[in-house]
C-alpha cells in the first residue's frame, strides 16, 4: 500500500489520469484538490501552468512528508465517516450500516458488507479497535455517507470504541481484508469518567483555582508520547502493561477539564528515550525495528524547488478583456499586498504555500503553535482573501432579484470571461510581468478559477462537465442557506421535480455560492447609467434585469 501510494504521488507530475485519481481521492476541508483537479481537467498540467505545477509539487511533499512522519497511508477499502445511531432499531448486536458514496460520482453509491475494523481517535487501547459486521438493511438506505451503530447489544459500541457518545464523533471503518487483525474484540476500556467535584456556588476564586491546576496537571501530550514509545519498544506493543495503564491516565487527562480531577503521570512509566520516527532531536534515539520505523526511514522527501516559467495560455484571451485591464491592476496590487503580509506574518517564503494551504518551509516560529494549526490559520485567512476578491469581482454583475436577493443575469456571463481573462492577462503577459519571472506573484487570477477552466475547456472543444450557473442567486444575511437557481432553459417538468434523485442528479449542473456568504452585508447596488454606457452589449443584461422575476426559477 505504501509503495503504492508513493509510486501515485511520482507520477501526478507527470500523468493528468493519475493526477486526477490522486487529487479526487485525498479531498481537503478547504477544497484545494478540488481546485487543482479542476484545472488539471482543463489542460493546464498539460500545458506546463507554474501555479498548478508548484500546488502539485507542494501536495506531494505534504502528502509524503504524513506519509513518512504520521504512517498516514491511503486505504482505498476504507472510509473516515460520522457515527450515527439506528433510530430504527433494525440492526442487530455488532452489526453497522454504511453506505458510502464515490468521489467522483456521488451518484454511485456502495453499501459495504462483511467483517469490518471500526475505531474512533485516539486510539491507545486495544479493546478500542473492534470487528463488527456490515450488513444491508432496507431500513437505513436514506443513509449515506455516515456509519450506523445498532441500538441493541450488551454494550454499545461506539463506547467502546474510546469512549464514544456519538454527539459528532467521527470513525474510521475499514474493510480491507488484509487489514482484519488476528486477535479481535479484546475487553475494551471502562471510559466512565469519575463524577466531578460540585460546589454551590461558583466564584471567581474557584475559577481562578481551576485554571492553575489546568496548566499544572495538563500532562495529555506527555502521556500520549509515553504510550507511543513504550508501545514501540515492548515487544507485545499496545498489551504491554504500562501501555493500559498509560491509556487510563490519558482518558483522565482528556475528561480532567470536565470533571476538574487530573491524573498522576508517575516518573516510572515516563520515558527517557524515544525512537527515531517521533523526531526528538533533543532526546536520546534509538531506531525502531517496528513497521512506523521501517516506513519512517523508507521514505525520502524531497526539497520544494518552485517552478518559474511563466507560460502564457492563449486560450484565456476573451474578446473584450482590454475594457478591464485597469481594474484588474488595481486588484491585483491589493490582492498582491494581502498575500504578502499573510506571508511576512507566519513567515512563509512562497505564495504557492500561503496561496494553496500547503506549508512545507517557515522562517519563524509562531507563537509556539505547531506546524498544523500554522499551516490551519494560514488557510482559513487565505480562503478569507479569495472570498473577498471573488465577491469584488462579482460585484459590478449582481442585480437585485427575487425576494431581494442578488442575481446575475445569464446575459453577464460573457462580461465576467471578459473580466476573468483580464486578471489572468494582468498576471501572466510578458508585458506585464517584471523582470525576474520568478518574483512574480501569479495566485491572483485563480481566484475565480472556475471561469478560466470553462474558457479553457470551451476553447479546446471539451465538454463541460459542470457548467455555471446561468442564473445565481446570492444571500447576503447571516443565514448560510444554499439557494440554487436553475438555468433558465431547463424544462418545466425539471424545476418542477422535488425528488430526492432529481436534486443530486442535477446537483452538478450548480455552482454553490453559499461558502462565498459573508456575516456583514455587502453593497451590490447595480449602476445602471454604466450599464447604459457601455452600448449595445449591455442592453440584453438590462432587459434580463426588468424581467428576471417572470423567469422561471427552480429552488433547492
Amino acid at each position: 500500500m505504501k509503495n503504492q501510494q508513493v509510486q501515485e504521488l511520482d507520477k501526478m507530475l507527470k500523468s493528468e489520469h493519475m493526477a486526477m485519481n490522486v487529487l479526487l481521492k485525498n479531498a481537503d476541508e478547504y477544497g484545494m484538490t478540488r481546485i487543482m483537479s479542476d484545472l488539471v481537467k482543463a489542460d493546464f498540467l498539460q500545458r506546463k501552468d507554474p501555479f498548478l505545477l508548484n500546488l502539485l509539487a507542494l501536495f506531494r511533499i505534504m502528502m509524503l512528508r504524513d506519509l513518512k512522519k504520521k504512517a498516514k497511508i491511503r486505504i482505498d477499502e476504507g472510509a473516515f465517516l460520522l457515527g450515527v445511531l439506528d433510530e430504527t432499531n433494525t440492526l442487530k448486536e455488532n452489526q453497522i450500516y454504511c453506505c458510502k458514496s464515490d468521489p467522483q460520482n456521488p451518484n454511485v453509491r456502495q453499501v459495504i458488507k462483511g467483517t469490518c475494523v471500526v475505531y474512533r481517535n485516539p486510539c491507545f487501547h486495544p479493546g478500542d479497535i473492534r470487528v463488527v459486521t456490515a450488513v444491508e438493511c432496507r431500513n437505513l438506505d436514506h443513509l449515506v455517507d455516515v456509519v450506523v451503530f445498532p441500538s441493541q447489544g450488551f454494550r454499545d459500541i461506539p463506547s467502546q470504541c474510546s469512549g464514544g457518545d456519538l454527539d459528532g464523533d467521527d470513525f474510521t471503518i475499514i474493510y480491507d481484508e488484509r487489514l482484519i487483525p488476528t486477535r479481535i474484540n479484546e475487553e475494551p476500556m471502562n471510559y466512565e469518567a469519575p463524577k466531578p467535584e460540585l460546589v454551590d456556588n461558583v466564584t471567581i476564586d474557584h475559577i481562578k483555582k481551576f485554571f492553575v491546576n489546568y496548566i499544572n496537571a495538563d500532562q495529555l501530550g506527555s502521556i500520549a508520547n509515553a504510550h507511543l514509545a513504550k508501545a514501540d519498544e515492548a515487544p507485545n506493543g499496545a498489551f504491554h502493561g504500562s501501555c493500559i495503564r498509560l491509556a487510563q491516565l490519558h482518558s483522565e487527562a482528556v475528561d480532567f477539564p470536565k470533571t476538574g480531577k487530573s491524573s498522576i503521570f508517575p516518573p516510572k512509566l515516563r520515558v527517557k528515550r524515544f525512537p527515531d520516527f517521533m523526531e526528538k532531536p533533543d532526546k536520546p534515539s534509538y531506531p525502531s525495528q517496528k513497521v512506523l520505523g521501517k516506513l519512517y526511514r523508507s521514505i525520502e522527501v524531497s526539497e520544494f524547488i518552485p517552478y518559474t516559467d511563466i507560460v502564457f495560455d492563449d486560450r484565456l484571451l476573451v474578446p473584450g478583456y482590454e475594457a478591464y485591464l485597469e481594474d484588474a491592476r488595481a486588484c491585483k496590487r491589493d490582492y498582491d499586498s494581502e498575500v504578502r503580509g499573510l506571508m511576512n506574518q507566519y513567515g512563509v517564503l512562497l505564495e504557492y504555500e500561503v496561496a494553496s494551504g500547503f506549508i512545507v518551509n517557515t522562517v519563524l516560529k509562531v507563537e509556539k503553535k505547531k506546524p498544523r494549526d500554522v499551516q490551519k490559520s494560514i488557510s482559513d485567512m487565505i480562503a478569507v482573501i479569495r472570498r473577498l476578491y471573488k465577491k469584488r469581482f462579482e460585484k459590478e454583475f449582481y442585480v437585485e432579484g427575487p425576494e431581494g436577493t442578488n442575481i446575475i443575469p445569464p446575459e453577464a456571463r460573457s462580461f465576467m470571461e471578459a473580466k476573468a481573462s483580464a486578471w489572468y492577462y494582468v498576471t501572466y503577459h510578458r508585458d506585464e510581468i517584471g523582470d525576474d519571472p520568478s518574483d512574480q506573484m501569479i495566485s491572483f487570477p485563480w481566484v475565480n478559477h472556475e471561469i478560466l477552466c470553462e474558457i479553457a475547456m470551451k476553447s479546446s472543444g471539451k465538454k463541460r462537465e459542470r457548467a455555471f450557473n446561468d442564473v445565481v442567486y446570492k444571500q447576503d444575511n447571516q443565514d448560510k442557506k444554499s439557494y440554487r437557481a436553475s438555468s433558465l432553459t431547463s424544462s418545466a417538468s425539471s424545476s418542477s421535480s422535488s425528488s430526492s434523485s432529481s436534486r443530486s442528479s442535477s446537483s452538478s449542473n450548480f455552482i454553490d455560492y453559499t461558502q462565498y456568504t459573508q456575516k456583514d452585508p455587502i453593497d451590490y447596488s447595480f449602476d445602471i447609467d454604466y450599464l447604459e454606457s457601455q452600448g449595445d452589449g449591455m442592453d440584453r443584461l438590462i432587459s434580463s434585469i426588468t424581467q428576471s422575476k417572470q423567469s422561471r426559477m427552480n429552488w433547492y
